[in-house]
């Protein structure tokens, strides 16, 4: 398999699931975590994924975890004044 077509597998895992692992990406491709790992930073310096500790996940996706500090701080005011 070439590079740019493992770069493109790559992007379109990140697309379907949001993230990716070195290790899955490794026993897939069948080459070195390492390897994967360089595939990575190419990746994202073209600003098409962002590096995690043992993968990867995708930009474009928003994740929103809980509520938001504004939507907090508006919460049980009169308990915070007491």
């Amino acid at each position: 398999m070439f590079i740019q077509e493992r770069y493109k597998y790559i992007i379109d895992i990140l697309e379907k699931n949001g993230k990716v692992l070195v290790k899955d990406l490794s026993l897939q491709f069948k080459v070195s975590e390492s390897m994967i790992r360089k595939d990575l930073q190419v990746l994202e310096k073209r600003k098409l994924l962002k590096r995690t500790y043992g993968g990867a996940i995708n930009i474009n996706r928003t994740i929103v975890v809980g509520e938001s500090f504004y939507s907090r701080v508006e919460k049980n005011t009169e308990s915070k004044e007491i």
